[in-house]
């Protein structure tokens, strides 16, 4: 047995045994009637509340031990607030789960194994762990509130009787003694509400048998199978009995304690036998309680115009879905938030102002929403608790009636649909005010949508629309305005080395692209503004009737690396390069001299845009001898610009010092601040450089925009100490106004660097006193005439103060964004930020901090596609096209099976084989449809021939990239070059260097000669051999490119 389950048995075994001696004593927390609303066990330090088999352990030991506080800690977390725990107290037990990483044999990962593992090569599990909490009346010194039981605004009957309604729960009223739920007709039978002595008894009962409704199989799905009398049955009723008591006293209902005397005897005997049944009994139980609880949230019929969707949601549900929908516009979701404040004087409820700031934004027909819709720009959503005013609004957009009529009936029975439809009929027949509203109002709102986002006419368009209605003398003066719109609105096919991209721009457009490069350039803007002024004088620019044509000209002089005199020993600008052109095939060719990727892209935009020139036809062409040969200068020249913009690039990527730049600073020595580990340290610029570089080492993410950041700056000038000490606090300073940005990726509470003592011991005191206590003793040590009145007198100093009061908005933001990242990411310890900090972060605006939450959910969804990318996509070869992709999974299924789409028996093997890799290797879908795939279409599987159409030579994928350069080896080192550069651009140079070693041994393997089917043919490079097969063993096939 392992030791997770020695521990989680220990625990059900106390909790039992003491749970067993109450019930024997009728002591047990459901045993004893009470009044009032009961705060539920929860931890004050984490704001989380206790649930499940953790509230009933609480709960017990409360009782116990007479305890009327329901907040509970940890022994560090009493510790780090700065209190202790009683002399003599004793914790409480409590349970959670852990997630738990084993590889395909079932041994344990490490996290470093589990990130680099892909997912069909690990599993998780959860395992129990024990924890121990005490009670804040076993504590000292904790700067807790004295505890006040919470105040019941409520009336418990009526929050009751909403809840029963609201659950559709059909209910029979019977004279007699029998309360009961029948899961074989799905229906509760209770006695008449006045046979019970008072109302609350009355709900009591009714939640109790609730309880046992939700076992229904459409809803929580539990066992209802037993019978009175059977332990099944006993088991039920305990789930029962624990979820009424925790329901009834959170809404403050009286507990009924004669129901449950029949069970007793059951109840022991079960946790005798089997002690783990309590800890199960009591998740379950919670299931239970939250289900019933979420049942009393008021719910709305909702029609998205937008998605063309219906949809039921609670009022929380409703609000968050429309802040999702403005959260990418500001100015809406400023509006949105305005509405939210209460106007004085006025008492409407929260509810009420979302439900007035959701509909002046997104409600058609609400005559706000046209004022507020240049700034919405949606189609729009409306909520309504009304069923017939819900399908007069889904019939507001065509095919939606249907869809809401059908949504009805399914959610609340066909009756209920049957007459909200019957109802708007009446009231479009009357003509209401209503219905008149909502179609009027729609109307003027979607039209005006229309109108704001319908596309603007081009000069073109509208000169020829001019033309027919104007008089004879007059167009001849509209025929030149056409003339001008033609030129203006020349296109040009743009690639973007930079940026791997490839587009359609207008002169203008170009010109605007190749604008903001060069404003990052400025030696390369004032040699193009100097060349187009002195050859333009000179005349060496030819004029012609396109008046930008000289600005083309010396643009491409600076920004095009397919011309010999943009390769330089210096290259003009950082940057990979502008190619442009009116010619698709320049364009689609220039593109594969930088990557097969941006080839793809660009063949892809010709075929789109020019419907005269199909796929096919640009790769004829590309294949043609002449062609190649007269591109091979400028694949020369570009080759050679690229390689001296990656030496320059490197030169200035990340150098490991930088003292020679100022060798007089290099003693001088700074106050540098931990905050991870709340240490302070005299350091020299060296040193803080190797301290700042084994924390970026350690993430890869914030490393690179350092290094990013240190390329350009260096482009721009002189590199110095201070400049080097900014960059790295761009990603490390929280006191920067960058580092809540990139300083996130480096998951580090931050570093900060100073050589003034009384700034330091100021900004450690944004993280606590107890540091700032620290490292003014250090300061005091290190810095002769540093006393407590300097620090005083300098710290109330207006500049100084000016200068702390951009520090602390700035580390609030960082140390925010950082603290919501790992709760994201599961890694929240304790100690994560200090209690102090912990408390002022709490104190921040709202607004602040769901701005933390989407910078660290933006941040961790970053990370998680790199890391997918990393770890899940495949290099694939086809020796067809010979093309070389990146590509996902689902990208490589598409291609497999579209090659082989004709050949029935093909696809036949290949879903026999995916099916048997499934069931009988217990291989995940995943990795049954790669290999079974690979079999069909890899020249490196034997019985590849049998299933691919002979007309095709291959098509090979595979995550390794080594594998993948080998497979191209053998057919050209043309495609070879290709996938290491594809390698280079997604892994970096050093994974491409290692890929390519290891390719050269895999291809001279054995057992990979043994298996390969292409053999590269003897004459030219571009033609492929197939090995012959039994089909056709006398004449070997040759196919060309």
């Amino acid at each position: 047995m392992s030791k997770s389950q020695d521990r989680l048995n220990a625990l059900a075994e106390e909790v039992a045994s003491r749970l067993i001696e109450q019930l024997e004593k009728g002591t047990a927390p459901w045993q004893k009637p009470w009044n009032g609303v009961t705060s539920r066990p929860h931890n004050p330090i984490t704001a989380s509340q206790y649930s499940g088999a953790n509230w009933l352990c609480l709960q017990m030991a409360a009782e116990m031990q007479g305890f009327s506080d329901p907040r509970w800690m940890t022994f560090k977390q009493i510790t780090d607030a700065g209190g202790h725990v009683k002399k003599g107290s004793r914790g409480v037990p409590c349970l959670y789960w852990a997630d738990k990483w084993l590889d395909a044999e079932g041994k344990p990962l490490s996290a470093k194994e589990v990130r680099e593992l892909p997912p069909e090569s690990r599993q998780r599990i959860l395992i129990p762990c024990r924890f121990v909490v005490f009670n804040a009346e076993q504590t000292e010194g904790l700067n807790l509130p004295e505890w006040k039981a919470p105040e019941v605004t409520w009336d418990p009957n009526e929050r009751a009787e909403k809840i029963l309604k609201a659950s559709n729960a059909v209910i029979h009223h019977k004279l007699g003694n029998a309360a009961f739920y029948s899961p074989s007709t799905d229906s509760i039978t209770l006695p008449e509400r006045g046979q019970f002595a008072n109302a609350s008894d009355y709900y009591d009962t009714a939640l109790h048998e609730l309880g046992h409704w939700t076992g229904h199989e459409s809803r929580l799905n539990r066992d209802l199978s037993g019978r009175f009398g059977t332990p099944d049955y006993a088991k039920e009723e305990l789930r029962a009995e624990i979820a009424s008591m925790m329901l009834a006293s959170e809404i403050g209902l009286p507990h009924n304690t004669q129901q449950h005397a029949a069970y007793v005897a059951s109840w022991i005997k079960i946790l005798k036998e089997d002690p783990a049944e309590i800890i199960r009994a009591s998740a379950d139980a919670q299931k239970i309680t939250d289900f019933v609880k979420n049942l009393e949230q008021e719910r709305y019929y909702v029609v998205d115009y937008e998605k063309n969707a219906v949809l039921r949601l609670t009022h929380p549900e409703w609000v968050a879905g429309v802040r999702k929908v403005l959260n990418d516009k500001p100015k809406a979701l400023a509006k949105f938030e305005s509405f939210l404040v209460p106007v004085q004087g006025n008492t409407l409820s929260p509810e009420h102002l979302e439900r007035n700031a959701c509909n002046a934004l997104l409600n058609p027909t609400d005559p706000r929403s046209q004022i507020l819709l240049p700034i919405t720009l949606h189609r729009g959503a409306v909520a309504t608790s009304d069923p017939h005013h819900f399908i007069g609004l889904a019939k507001l957009q065509p095919g939606l009636e249907d869809k809401a009529f059908r949504f009805l009936q399914r959610i609340d029975g066909n009756d209920v649909a049957d007459k909200a439809r019957a109802d708007w009929a009446q009231e479009e027949a009357r003509n209401s005010t209503t219905a008149l509203a909502f179609g009027l109002n729609s109307h003027n709102y979607w039209k005006a949508l229309e109108k704001i986002t319908a596309k603007e006419k081009t000069p073109l368009e509208t000169a020829a629309e001019k033309f027919p209605a104007a008089a004879p003398e007059e167009q001849k003066l509209v025929a030149r305005e056409a003339l001008a719109a033609v030129k203006a609105e020349k296109r040009f096919y743009l690639i973007d080395f930079e940026a791997n991209d490839a587009s359609v721009v207008t002169h203008c457009e170009l010109m605007a692209k190749a604008g903001a490069i060069l404003q990052e350039n400025p030696g390369a803007k004032q040699e193009f503004e100097e060349a187009f002024v002195t050859e333009t004088k000179a005349g060496k620019i030819v004029r012609d009737s396109d008046p930008d044509r000289k600005e083309r000209q010396v643009l491409r002089r600076l920004l095009d690396p397919t011309l010999p005199w943009s390769n330089l020993e210096k290259c003009p600008v950082n940057h990979a390069g502008l190619f442009y052109t009116d010619n698709p095939l320049q364009a689609v060719a220039a593109a594969s001299f930088y990557s097969p990727d941006l080839a793809q892209k660009a063949t892809a935009l010709v075929a789109r845009v020019d419907s005269g020139i199909t796929v096919d036809d640009i790769h004829r062409q590309l294949q043609d001898p002449k062609f190649v040969e007269s591109l091979k200068p400028q694949r020369l020249c570009a080759e050679r610009y690229w390689k001296t913009l990656d030496t320059e690039r490197s030169k200035a990527a990340f150098p490991k010092s930088i003292e020679a730049l100022e060798p007089s600073s290099s003693g001088k020595k700074f106050y540098v601040l931990d905050f991870e580990r709340n240490g302070v340290q005299r350091l020299t610029h060296a040193e803080f450089m190797q301290k700042a570089r084994d924390i970026l080492e350690k993430n890869p993410r914030a490393k690179a925009e350092f290094e990013s950041a240190w390329g350009i700056a260096l482009q721009r000038g002189k590199m110095t100490q201070e400049r080097e000490r900014n960059l790295v606090g761009m990603v490390l300073d929280p006191a920067n106004a960058w580092s809540f940005l990139h300083g996130v990726y480096a998951d580090h509470q931050g570093l900060f660097i100073t050589d003034r003592p009384a700034l330091a011991v100021q900004v450690a005191k944004l993280k606590s006193d107890d540091f700032a206590n620290h490292v003014f003793k250090h300061a005091a040590k290190a810095s002769r005439g540093f006393s407590l009145k300097t620090l005083q007198e300098e710290a109330i100093q207006p500049p100084f103060l000016d200068e702390m009061a951009i520090i602390r908005l700035n580390s609030e933001k960082h140390w925010g964004v950082l603290g919501e990242k790992r709760l994201l990411r599961g890694a929240l310890e304790a100690n994560y930020l200090q209690e102090p900090l912990r408390e002022k972060l709490k104190k921040l605006p709202e607004s602040d901090c769901d701005e933390y939450k989407q910078r660290a959910v933006a941040a961790v969804c970053q990370e998680d596609k790199e890391s997918y990318e990393r770890t899940n996509t495949y290099y694939a070869v086809d020796f067809k096209t010979r093309m070389v992709h990146r590509w996902s999974h689902e990208q490589v299924m598409r291609q497999g099976l579209h090659i082989i789409r004709d050949n029935a028996k093909a696809l036949a093997r290949f879903e026999m084989e995916k099916k048997e890799a499934v069931l009988k290797d217990g291989a995940s879908p995943e990795k049954a449809e790669a290999s079974a795939l690979r079999e069909r279409v890899s020249p490196a599987a034997k019985d590849w021939m049998i299933g691919i159409d002979r007309g095709h030579p291959g098509f090979f994928f595979s995550k390794d990239p080594a594998e993948s350069m080998a497979a191209a080896s053998k057919v050209s080192p043309d495609i070879a070059r290709r996938v290491e550069m594809r390698v280079r651009l997604a892994e970096g140079a050093a994974a491409a260097s290692l890929a390519k070693v290891r390719a050269t041994a895999l291809e001279k393997s054995p057992a990979f000669q043994a298996n390969w089917v292409i053999q590269p043919s003897l004459g030219k490079a571009s033609e492929v051999g197939l090995k012959t097969t039994a089909a056709d063993s006398q004449k070997p096939r040759t196919l060309e490119r």
